[in-house]
């Protein structure tokens, strides 16, 4: 009987460990497979292991170039605040001298691949000035997928902002007034 006891307390204990540890590795979003808790340093290096390469560091930001969702020659952004990751950026490639169909059709592909992930964008806004945003919510963060005319040029962009890391950013910023 007492074996039996021990047993049972040593699954519940393992069950318990277990669901917390699953609790605690979805509390991050994630961008390209890696969780965003992490080092700006060591997403950089997950990238690179996805055949992007660094062509940039800048103060908090790492600029890289690789492929993303099949559209090769993007640029990546890492985004950190007192070495903490907060964001991580996609710009496709230029859409100079491209037709307005291929820049809408791409820009649809997108937004249905996070519609298959997300569910239905929460916000979704479009504008005179040749903005449209979509915007997706999880618990983790927010997912923004923006096209945007800048006159003879369409960009399409991608912002992943984890917003653990920006409630820790905003607590230290807080702590150094």
């Amino acid at each position: 009987m007492k074996k039996r006891l021990i047993l049972l307390l040593t699954i519940i204990i393992i069950f318990i460990d277990t669901f917390a540890q699953q609790v605690k590795s979805t509390q991050e979003l994630k961008f390209m497979g890696k969780s965003m808790d992490c080092s700006m340093l060591e997403m950089a290096t997950h990238l690179q292991t996805k055949e992007c390469k660094i062509i940039n560091k800048i103060d908090n930001s790492i600029i890289m170039t690789g492929t993303f969702l099949g559209f090769s020659d993007c640029e990546f952004y890492l985004l950190e605040d007192h070495h903490i990751l907060w964001g991580c950026g996609i710009i496709l490639p230029d859409y100079y001298n491209k037709s307005l169909i291929k820049i809408i059709t791409d820009y649809r592909y997108i937004i249905s691949q996070y519609t298959q992930k997300y569910g239905s964008p929460r916000i979704s806004k479009s504008d005179l000035e040749g903005e449209s945003n979509c915007r997706f919510f999880t618990e983790k963060g927010t997912i923004d997928v923006t096209i945007k005319s800048n006159e003879s040029f369409y960009d399409i962009s991608i912002l992943y902002i984890n917003n653990i890391a920006k409630n820790e950013i905003l607590k230290i910023q807080q702590d150094e007034l």
